[in-house]
């Protein structure tokens, strides 16, 4: 009986505990709002209004429109999802309108929205952001015909804009303005400026950003694709520029700017009078662009780099295409053309490649770069073709390239960066040192012979694997040895002129050469032993008795 009271109890537990679940829920889902487990609530709207639930999702649930501005959020922490309706703000022409407007407020997110200004007016944007941080812009349309406004409008921090077309249709106004952002990514979103002077993205001030895969088009007159002013830090990526108005430009960079680096541009002028790259008038910039093309487009006129009056600093060219340059007289720019060193290493018996080799480039026998290949024996530099100023232009010729790696024998060649180049270098093992061998015979006289005069030639041979550079003759007697040096040794036979002294008379004397070769190598020869005889003691041999020629 306890047990099935126990059990009576448990049940009744569970039951409470899923009452109290299903009323909790029931209090949340009311007057279009549910709220999710951390405290998110999401509403359904379906007109423009203040939004100032934090932590709230605002889900759009029709096309929405207004006179003026449609929504300002006044809150941290909320997201308009439009989920593909549109805002039309400013129906009636109302000036100083919004289609998304907040103040001061973080951690705003915007996506799946269409906004659009519904009559043109002046000072509309289509979304303005102040000093915020956290905003997310993602997967939205906004296009603005108005003047002196702008698309959309963020100062803060920590910025990005993701698959998103922004499009200005009037005089003076940017796609995107951003006021000196501090972290910010730019990614995958369409820009237009329609309108003369317009521009298509505006960075003023800030930097650490990442702006890359994104298109901006450029249509009116006198307009901008990239307009910076003071920001550093910056990487520009994979960004294709059209500029189809008649004295537009591409990029144009200005103050006190530096790290600013652009890959992979490609920049079409399709009009006449058209700048791809300009330093602004007083400018101190530092930039580097790199594998990217300026030149592009059906324009014959034009200039591709453009530095303006007073302005200073550097602008690295790397594998960068452009025909045209302009410098103004005042201008203190270097412009610094590069092109890629790709250095290639092998085995020359695997043809594998050779990681971790030592790749160094020299110029006027000073160290300009080093590095050790890759896995696939690869190592790559960027070295300079020439530095142009409005004075002179400095080339740079004849770079040497040495390549080493522990247990293969070095290799060098010499190089001009005209354009791209790729070396090639297969490194062999060192050959095997070969071991020295020498060889050395004397032929006369012979061991034990007797010899009747003072004056005759010791003849020897040699034999070497090296060329012998001298030998030298160890001739020893009772009174001692006596050395002379042997020249002009060749291989094969030999002969030195040897003269005795007459107190070497019936004397017993041994001779030794000795030869050293061009690599230090020395080896002597065997020992012969000769007896010297005195003609004026000799006396025919009586009948029937020879000499004895043998020592004894």
């Amino acid at each position: 009986m306890e047990k099935y009271k126990l059990l009576n109890v448990v049940l009744f537990m569970l039951a409470l505990v899923i009452l109290l679940l299903a009323a909790t829920l029931f209090s949340f889902v009311q007057w279009g709002r549910i709220k999710i487990t951390g405290a998110v609530i999401y509403e359904d709207i379906s007109v423009c209004r203040e939004l100032n639930q934090s932590n709230t999702v605002y889900r759009l649930i029709n096309d929405v429109s207004s006179e003026g501005t449609c929504f300002t959020i006044t809150n941290h922490s909320i997201t308009i999802d439009c989920q593909g309706h549109t805002i039309n703000f400013s129906t009636s022409g109302a000036s100083n309108s919004r289609g998304i407007y907040s103040n001061g407020y973080n951690s705003i997110t915007i996506r799946n929205c269409t906004i659009i200004e519904g009559i043109s007016s002046t000072q509309n944007y289509g979304i303005q952001i102040q000093s915020a941080e956290n905003i997310i812009i993602e997967s939205t349309i906004v296009d603005v015909i108005g003047n002196t406004g702008g698309v959309v409008s963020i100062s803060g921090n920590n910025i990005t804009i993701n698959n998103s077309h922004l499009s200005g249709n009037s005089t003076y106004v940017p796609s995107l303005s951003l006021d000196s952002p501090s972290i910010c990514k730019i990614m995958n979103t369409e820009f237009f400026s329609h309108g003369d002077n317009g521009r298509g993205l505006l960075v003023f001030g800030g930097g650490n950003c990442i702006i890359s895969n994104n298109t901006i088009t450029v249509l009116g007159q006198s307009g901008t694709a990239i307009a910076t002013n003071g920001i550093n830090d910056t990487i520009f990526s994979d960004i294709v520029i059209n500029l189809n108005g008649t004295s537009s430009t591409g990029i144009s960079l200005g103050g006190a700017s530096k790290n600013l680096s652009f890959e992979n541009l490609m920049i079409y002028k399709n009009a006449e009078d058209e700048k791809a790259v300009y330093y602004s008038s007083y400018g101190n910039i530092n930039a580097t662009i790199t594998n990217s093309y300026l030149d592009l487009g059906t324009a014959n006129s034009g200039t591709d780099v453009y530095f303006d009056q007073n302005t200073q600093g550097m602008l690295n060219l790397t594998n960068v295409s452009f025909s045209a340059g302009y410098f103004n007289s005042t201008s203190t720019t270097q412009l610094v053309r590069k092109w890629w060193l790709d250095v290639y290493v092998t085995d020359s018996e695997t043809s594998l490649p050779l990681a971790y080799t030592n790749v160094s480039i020299w110029y006027n026998n000073s160290l300009v770069d080093s590095a050790l290949t890759d896995s696939q024996g690869h190592a790559r530099f960027a070295l300079i073709r020439y530095i142009n100023t409005t004075s002179a232009i400095t080339y740079y010729n004849n770079y040497v390239v040495n390549v080493s790696k522990t247990g293969y024998e070095n290799a060098s060649n010499m190089t001009n960066m005209t354009s791209n180049v790729v070396m090639n270098f297969a490194l062999s093992e060192p050959s095997p040192v070969q071991k020295s061998s020498i060889n050395i015979t004397i032929t006369y006289p012979s061991d034990g012979q007797n010899i009747y005069k003072l004056n005759f030639p010791l003849q020897f041979s040699v034999v070497s694997t090296y060329a012998i550079s001298n030998c030298t003759l160890y001739l020893t007697s009772e009174s001692g040895t006596q050395t002379q040096t042997i020249t002009n040794i060749q291989t094969g036979s030999n002969s030195f002129s040897l003269s005795l002294s007459s107190s070497s008379h019936n004397k017993i004397l041994t001779a030794v050469v000795s030869c050293t070769d061009t690599n230090g190598n020395t080896t002597n020869s065997s020992s012969i032993n000769f007896r010297v005889m005195n003609p004026a003691a000799l006396s025919e041999p009586a009948s029937g008795e020879a000499h004895k020629k043998e020592l004894r």
